[in-house]
Protein backbone atom coordinates (compact mmCIF):
# COMPACT_ATOMS: atom_id res chain seq x y z
CA UNK A 1 0.00 0.00 0.00
CA UNK A 2 1.65 3.18 -1.06
CA UNK A 3 0.64 5.52 2.08
CA UNK A 4 1.87 2.63 4.44
CA UNK A 5 5.61 2.92 1.92
CA UNK A 6 5.70 6.52 2.15
CA UNK A 7 5.10 6.48 6.34
CA UNK A 8 7.76 4.10 6.35
CA UNK A 9 10.59 6.41 4.37
CA UNK A 10 9.22 9.63 6.15
CA UNK A 11 9.39 7.67 9.43
CA UNK A 12 13.19 6.46 8.49
CA UNK A 13 14.28 9.90 7.46
CA UNK A 14 13.10 11.48 11.16
CA UNK A 15 14.44 8.61 12.66
CA UNK A 16 17.62 9.40 10.76
CA UNK A 17 17.72 12.94 11.18
CA UNK A 18 17.45 12.49 14.83
CA UNK A 19 20.36 9.52 15.05
CA UNK A 20 22.62 12.03 12.62
CA UNK A 21 21.86 15.10 14.90
CA UNK A 22 22.95 13.29 18.01
CA UNK A 23 25.63 11.38 16.73
CA UNK A 24 27.08 12.29 13.62
CA UNK A 25 27.27 10.50 9.89
CA UNK A 26 29.53 8.07 11.40
CA UNK A 27 27.83 7.23 14.63
CA UNK A 28 24.55 6.59 12.87
CA UNK A 29 23.53 3.40 13.77
CA UNK A 30 20.50 1.75 11.31
CA UNK A 31 19.62 -1.23 13.73
CA UNK A 32 19.08 2.51 16.13
CA UNK A 33 16.64 3.18 13.31
CA UNK A 34 15.03 -0.15 12.45
CA UNK A 35 14.39 -0.40 16.04
CA UNK A 36 12.76 2.87 16.80
CA UNK A 37 10.37 1.95 13.84
CA UNK A 38 9.93 -1.80 14.63
CA UNK A 39 11.00 -2.92 11.21
CA UNK A 40 13.91 -5.05 9.88
CA UNK A 41 17.45 -3.30 8.91
CA UNK A 42 16.77 -4.95 5.42
CA UNK A 43 13.52 -2.88 5.55
CA UNK A 44 15.59 0.18 5.24
CA UNK A 45 17.19 -0.74 2.14
CA UNK A 46 14.32 -1.24 0.58
CA UNK A 47 14.35 2.61 0.58
CA UNK A 48 17.84 3.87 0.16
CA UNK A 49 20.56 1.68 -0.80
CA UNK A 50 22.88 3.13 2.27
CA UNK A 51 23.58 6.19 4.54
CA UNK A 52 25.28 8.24 2.57
CA UNK A 53 21.75 8.31 0.43
CA UNK A 54 19.87 8.65 3.65
CA UNK A 55 21.81 11.89 4.45
CA UNK A 56 21.75 13.40 1.26
CA UNK A 57 17.89 13.07 1.13
CA UNK A 58 17.61 14.41 4.25
CA UNK A 59 19.73 17.93 3.59
CA UNK A 60 19.01 18.22 -0.24
CA UNK A 61 16.15 20.86 0.36
CA UNK A 62 19.34 23.14 2.46
CA UNK A 63 21.71 22.45 -0.32
CA UNK A 64 19.43 23.48 -3.18
CA UNK A 65 18.36 26.90 -1.49
CA UNK A 66 21.74 27.87 -1.08
CA UNK A 67 22.64 27.18 -4.33
CA UNK A 68 19.92 29.25 -5.37
CA UNK A 69 21.70 31.91 -3.41
CA UNK A 70 24.86 31.64 -5.16
CA UNK A 71 23.34 31.78 -8.39
CA UNK A 72 21.64 34.73 -7.46
CA UNK A 73 24.53 36.51 -5.85
CA UNK A 74 26.25 36.18 -8.96
CA UNK A 75 24.13 37.58 -11.32
CA UNK A 76 24.87 40.88 -8.50
CA UNK A 77 27.26 43.54 -9.56
CA UNK A 78 29.39 45.22 -6.96
CA UNK A 79 28.21 48.82 -5.75
CA UNK A 80 28.49 51.24 -3.13
CA UNK A 81 26.62 49.98 -0.06
CA UNK A 82 23.90 53.03 0.68
CA UNK A 83 23.27 52.86 -3.11
CA UNK A 84 19.27 52.57 -3.11
CA UNK A 85 18.89 49.26 -5.35
CA UNK A 86 21.98 47.56 -3.62
CA UNK A 87 20.40 47.71 -0.11
CA UNK A 88 17.06 46.04 -1.71
CA UNK A 89 19.40 43.47 -2.74
CA UNK A 90 21.02 43.66 0.75
CA UNK A 91 17.68 42.97 2.18
CA UNK A 92 16.54 40.22 -0.09
CA UNK A 93 20.26 38.19 0.54
CA UNK A 94 19.28 38.78 4.29
CA UNK A 95 15.97 37.49 3.98
CA UNK A 96 17.17 34.76 2.25
CA UNK A 97 19.92 33.84 5.05
CA UNK A 98 16.94 34.41 7.39
CA UNK A 99 15.02 31.68 5.60
CA UNK A 100 17.46 29.20 5.35
CA UNK A 101 18.06 29.17 9.34
CA UNK A 102 14.90 29.35 10.10
CA UNK A 103 13.72 27.02 7.92
CA UNK A 104 16.64 24.65 7.76
CA UNK A 105 18.57 24.74 10.58
CA UNK A 106 19.20 21.04 11.32
CA UNK A 107 19.82 20.30 8.11
CA UNK A 108 22.30 23.39 8.23
CA UNK A 109 23.93 21.48 11.75
CA UNK A 110 24.08 18.30 9.68
CA UNK A 111 26.32 19.53 7.15
CA UNK A 112 28.30 22.05 9.05
CA UNK A 113 29.45 19.61 11.90
CA UNK A 114 27.60 16.43 11.20
CA UNK A 115 28.67 15.95 7.83
CA UNK A 116 32.46 13.94 8.54
CA UNK A 117 32.30 10.54 6.43
CA UNK A 118 29.56 11.42 4.23
CA UNK A 119 29.82 12.76 0.90
CA UNK A 120 29.47 16.15 2.23
CA UNK A 121 32.38 16.15 4.25
CA UNK A 122 34.05 19.51 3.57
CA UNK A 123 30.64 20.85 2.38
CA UNK A 124 31.44 23.81 4.34
CA UNK A 125 34.50 24.63 2.48
CA UNK A 126 33.44 23.23 -0.72
CA UNK A 127 30.40 26.21 -0.71
CA UNK A 128 33.16 28.66 0.50
CA UNK A 129 35.27 28.14 -2.76
CA UNK A 130 32.37 28.28 -4.80
CA UNK A 131 30.77 31.43 -3.60
CA UNK A 132 34.76 33.53 -3.23
CA UNK A 133 34.99 32.39 -6.68
CA UNK A 134 31.23 34.23 -7.51
CA UNK A 135 32.37 37.12 -5.76
CA UNK A 136 35.52 37.08 -7.07
CA UNK A 137 34.42 37.52 -10.19
CA UNK A 138 33.10 41.39 -9.41
CA UNK A 139 34.81 44.29 -10.36
CA UNK A 140 35.15 47.71 -9.23
CA UNK A 141 34.27 50.61 -10.56
CA UNK A 142 37.94 50.98 -12.73
CA UNK A 143 37.30 47.19 -13.88
CA UNK A 144 39.93 45.77 -11.53
CA UNK A 145 39.35 42.92 -9.15
CA UNK A 146 38.38 44.46 -6.11
CA UNK A 147 40.28 41.74 -3.16
CA UNK A 148 42.57 39.11 -3.72
CA UNK A 149 40.75 35.28 -3.75
CA UNK A 150 42.87 34.40 -1.16
CA UNK A 151 41.33 37.36 0.82
CA UNK A 152 37.41 36.76 -0.19
CA UNK A 153 37.94 32.32 0.37
CA UNK A 154 38.83 33.21 4.05
CA UNK A 155 36.47 35.91 4.10
CA UNK A 156 33.83 33.36 3.02
CA UNK A 157 34.76 30.97 5.63
CA UNK A 158 34.07 33.29 8.24
CA UNK A 159 30.93 34.10 7.19
CA UNK A 160 29.81 30.08 7.03
CA UNK A 161 31.81 30.16 10.37
CA UNK A 162 29.11 32.98 11.56
CA UNK A 163 26.27 30.85 10.07
CA UNK A 164 27.26 28.13 11.81
CA UNK A 165 27.36 29.82 15.31
CA UNK A 166 23.94 31.23 14.88
CA UNK A 167 22.47 27.40 13.86
CA UNK A 168 24.60 25.93 16.80
CA UNK A 169 22.53 28.17 19.41
CA UNK A 170 19.48 29.24 20.45
CA UNK A 171 18.70 32.87 19.26
CA UNK A 172 15.23 34.94 19.71
CA UNK A 173 14.26 36.13 15.97
CA UNK A 174 14.62 39.60 16.60
CA UNK A 175 18.71 38.99 17.64
CA UNK A 176 19.03 36.42 14.72
CA UNK A 177 17.68 39.50 12.48
CA UNK A 178 19.73 42.11 13.88
CA UNK A 179 23.05 39.65 13.94
CA UNK A 180 22.76 38.78 10.19
CA UNK A 181 22.38 42.67 9.35
CA UNK A 182 25.58 43.26 11.40
CA UNK A 183 27.30 41.01 9.82
CA UNK A 184 26.36 42.41 6.46
CA UNK A 185 27.18 46.16 7.31
CA UNK A 186 30.69 44.56 8.87
CA UNK A 187 31.61 42.99 5.54
CA UNK A 188 31.25 46.37 3.82
CA UNK A 189 32.73 48.57 6.31
CA UNK A 190 33.80 46.98 8.94
CA UNK A 191 33.91 48.09 12.32
CA UNK A 192 33.82 51.66 11.77
CA UNK A 193 30.47 51.57 9.91
CA UNK A 194 29.07 49.45 12.57
CA UNK A 195 30.02 52.14 15.13
CA UNK A 196 28.99 55.12 13.10
CA UNK A 197 25.98 52.98 11.24
CA UNK A 198 22.98 54.94 10.06
CA UNK A 199 20.60 53.57 12.76
CA UNK A 200 17.38 54.43 10.50
CA UNK A 201 19.71 52.36 7.65
CA UNK A 202 19.71 49.53 10.27
CA UNK A 203 16.25 49.86 11.16
CA UNK A 204 14.84 50.22 8.12
CA UNK A 205 16.91 46.55 7.10
CA UNK A 206 15.98 44.56 9.90
CA UNK A 207 12.53 45.49 9.50
CA UNK A 208 12.19 44.75 6.13
CA UNK A 209 13.54 40.67 6.63
CA UNK A 210 11.28 38.16 6.29
CA UNK A 211 10.46 34.88 4.93
CA UNK A 212 8.05 35.03 2.08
Amino acid sequence: MQILKDEIMSGIIDAAEREFLNCGYSGMSMRQIASELNISVSNIYNYFKNKDEIFAEIVKPAVTFIDSIIEQAASKEYEEFDNPGYIEWHIQFISMIYKLIKTYKNQLILLFTRSAGSVYAGYKENIAKRYSDVQSCSSGKDGEAMVSDFFMYNFTVFYLNFLESLVSHEINDDDLKRYLVEMTIYSHGGFMALADGNETLFDKIVSSIGVE
